[in-house]
């Protein structure tokens, strides 16, 4: 059932449906605009007479808008998880926007344009499985265009290889000490810190000289990506290796942000410059990688380098650990018989 109806000034149609769990909802349809209510109902008289290929011209940016309300009733109703819909909030507002930027229309996203997006995505420093992330948002806004007829069907969409055999990617300590040599001194920096401290990126982008103590050689990583107080999922505090307080004690410039860097994205080129130099590819995140790598390799407790890296032990058990079967079989004969 279409209506009319004035929200914040501008008159628009409307169509009511049933969503997945059963309730009402309403999709924007057409968005005559400012005008006066007789004109209004001339463009709904005619939007009648024409059907639904009038809503062929609702633009991406308006479909995103509709989609991350359907999203956060989705959570007031308890189908989705607060921390999912956010995560999918800041993939549409972050990446998917390419869409919108380009103004292309969502009946115009078909396997090319989809080709398109993934080629645009290479150009950030994310790895396939954060793409394909990125690739499951995007299928699911396709879905609602589905369920709303807003497009007829689904395109294809196909996602990334991912390293199936729980492999870390890693650097020897060899290709660190190449990396090192040849860095400039912002991005020497840069990286010393992530490889001797073990943060995430966004987590360093964010810490504050006032979140270390040099005296006491410890520092707070704050786990909200805002670094406001102790944020909504807290802080974890951790000592810092001799390399690392060498590191520190010797910076000059000891107000606000500790990373030399205003946005993650600020080190793409840089990384690119050394790749060609050295011939080893790099990635910020890599260097979070190899610290947990040579930590669990060297005998550091699980439990612990757990609470360093803000990380579950079952996932660094999973990734980072490898069974040996000679030592297996030998516990295993420990077991007395019944």
């Amino acid at each position: 059932m279409a209506y009319m109806t004035q929200n914040r000034g501008c008159w628009g149609i409307y169509e009511r449906y049933k969503s997945e769990s059963g309730q009402w909802r309403n999709k924007l349809v057409l968005s005559i605009g400012r005008v006066g209510k007789r004109k209004a109902n001339l463009a709904f008289d005619e939007w009648k007479e024409n059907g639904d290929s009038n809503s062929n011209n609702l633009t991406f940016q308006k479909i995103i808008e509709d989609f991350q309300e359907d999203l956060d009733l989705n959570v007031k109703e308890g189908i989705i998880k607060p921390t999912t819909v956010k995560l999918h909030h800041y993939f549409l507002e972050r990446y998917i926007i390419y869409f919108a930027t380009k103004k292309v229309k969502p009946i115009d996203i078909k396997y090319k344009k989809i080709q398109e997006f993934k080629i645009h995505l290479k150009t950030f420093t994310l790895s396939n499985r954060t793409k394909n992330l990125i690739l499951s948002t995007l299928s699911k806004l396709l879905r609602y265009c589905v369920k709303c007829e807003i497009i007829p069907q689904m395109p294809i969409i196909e996602k990334f290889k991912e390293n199936k055999n729980n492999e870390i990617q890693r650097l020897t300590l060899e290709q660190c000490k190449i990396i090192l040599q040849h860095s400039s001194s912002n991005l020497k920096f840069y990286i010393s810190f992530l490889l001797f401290s073990g943060v995430r990126p966004y987590e360093f982008l964010n810490l504050k000289w006032k979140n270390i103590d040099l005296k006491n050689r410890t520092i707070k990583i704050y786990s909200d990506n805002k670094n406001k107080g102790e944020g909504r999922l807290g802080y974890r505090e951790i000592l810092m290796h001799r390399n690392l307080y060498a590191l520190l004690i010797t910076s000059e410039d000891t107000t606000g942000n500790v990373c030399p860097y205003s946005r993650t994205d600020s080190t793409k080129n840089a990384f690119r410059t050394l790749q060609q130099k050295t011939d080893i590819k790099a990635t910020p995140y890599i260097f979070r990688k190899t610290f947990a790598s040579l930590a669990a390799e060297n005998g550091v407790p699980l439990d612990k380098l757990a609470h360093y890296m803000g990380n579950s032990a079952a996932i660094l058990e999973k990734y980072y650990t490898k069974i040996d079967a000679q030592s297996y079989e030998k516990d295993i004969a420990l077991i007395p018989s019944i």
